[in-house]
């Protein structure tokens, strides 16, 4: 029988990795490239599971991890997961507090809390490309239920970057997302939030949208043109291009999954980089470190199936560190010919103009907002950008973490003994467990 030109082109593509080594550039370029001849003569109309997933891939890390559950809670299992590397739980640094609140908060809760962690990075100047879709395959395997031996599976799968931490510890997941009137249809598989805090109203109040957006939430038909202006396909643009659809794309740094075999597919084709889809390619000439290319394969797969995934408001679940009730955000002009008129603007709640210094920019921490997150509004950052703290950003952070940790600590222990929760020590945070290649 005669071979197909895809069985032969892996076979050649594998002897060529084989005698050049699959950690080479020439053997990575060679992957890329097939990888988009397949993807040019495939059908795309969904998402397909491919037998890749367990193998190990020149993108794949190797990641440790730890697992910590509450009393079960009435209802479908709700699993929580996260992803840093390990150095950043060390004491002193802001990943230890971080997650020693959301792993408590699961637990009392009566959820299932998964940490991952991988090696540290061996300098600022690392690439990250690797290290972001580690996050979406780490997601990938909670939802198989690779580490949770016996348990029931996971209806639901919250995965969270680790410096987006729950600041309400009394709050739910079925408060937030589930329960309310415009929770997820059944037809919905991820729900993501955008990078803009408040929703608009008027014809959107059953299913608000992110302010100043009209395609984000699945039940909302929107032209392909339109959707591509509000999750474009992350390809070098000009500046103002980026800056107008930042305030309605994807901010992947939490993300809610639906444990069915849609899910499971779709988290699938984003674990693996859409199988060398466009949208989710490394940038030439990014500066390493800054791809953000799980974010942009997020945009992608927003755009192939936007009847599937939903992008709420950021306050819904993921509000800027920036952030609290009352604070109004007034959009830029962008088609303004000066800059000044572009930027966009905070006003407090007497409305006055707000300006931003390292005491100013994490007011979300101590507000009613269910998760802070480190992250800038848009592209021309006029929000929370921790760039502009200087080379002290990350002290910046772990204070403001630790001081979080410190204030929500007494009320987490109350509820932990009320309800006979095991609280979760910051030692045993920082112990790592045996690394499992993903």
């Amino acid at each position: 029988m005669r071979k197909s030109s895809h069985t032969g082109r892996n076979q050649v593509l594998e002897e060529y990795c084989r005698r050049r080594g699959t950690q080479s550039k020439a053997c990575q370029a060679k992957q890329q490239a097939t990888q988009l001849h397949l993807r040019d003569h495939a059908t795309t109309a969904l998402p397909q599971r491919r037998p890749s997933l367990v193998k190990r891939e020149p993108c794949a890390e190797a990641l440790a991890y730890q697992e910590w559950s509450g009393n079960p809670r009435p209802g479908p299992r709700i699993c929580i997961g996260t992803l840093l590397s390990s150095d950043l739980l060390a004491p002193g640094a802001w990943g230890r507090p971080a997650v020693a609140i959301t792993a408590n908060w699961a637990v009392l809760h009566g959820y299932t809390f998964g940490l991952f962690t991988t090696q540290p990075r061996q300098s600022a100047s690392d690439d990250d490309y690797c290290l972001q879709f580690s996050k979406v395959r780490a997601a990938s395997q909670m939802l198989q239920g690779a580490f949770s031996s016996g348990a029931p599976a996971c209806a639901w799968v919250l995965f969270l970057d680790a410096d987006a931490v729950v600041n309400n510890v009394t709050a739910t997941v079925e408060q937030q997302l589930l329960q309310p009137a415009d929770r997820p249809s059944s037809s919905v598989h991820l729900v993501f939030a955008c990078h803009t805090p408040e929703g608009s109203r008027g014809s959107h109040s059953s299913a608000p949208e992110c302010a100043g957006c009209s395609c984000g939430r699945a039940v909302h038909s929107c032209s392909s043109k339109t959707l591509a202006g509000e999750q474009p396909d992350g390809q070098p643009g000009t500046q103002r291009q980026l800056a107008r659809s930042s305030r309605c794309t994807i901010n992947s740094g939490a993300v809610l999954i639906r444990n069915s075999v849609r899910g499971r597919d779709l988290v699938d084709w984003w674990a693996h980089a859409g199988h060398g889809a466009k949208g989710c390619q490394r940038l030439p000439g990014t500066a390493i470190g800054k791809s953000l290319g799980e974010q942009r394969c997020a945009s992608d797969m927003k755009r192939r199936w936007p009847a599937e995934i939903d992008v709420v408001p950021a306050a819904r679940f993921n509000s800027p560190a920036w952030y609290y009730p009352g604070v109004r955000w007034r959009p830029g002009n962008l088609s303004a010919p000066h800059k000044s008129k572009r930027t966009d603007r905070l006003y407090d709640t007497n409305g006055t103009l707000r300006s931003f210094n390292d005491s100013d920019q994490l007011r979300c921490f101590g507000s009613s907002q269910f998760m802070c997150h480190a992250y800038g509004l848009t592209a021309n950052f006029s929000g929370f950008n921790p760039a502009g703290l200087g080379p002290h950003w990350k002290q910046i952070l772990a204070q403001a973490y630790e001081a979080r940790w410190r204030t929500v600590l007494p009320r987490l222990r109350e509820l932990q003994g009320l309800r006979g929760t095991t609280p979760v020590s910051l030692e045993a945070i920082t112990k790592v467990s045996r690394a499992r290649a993903l």
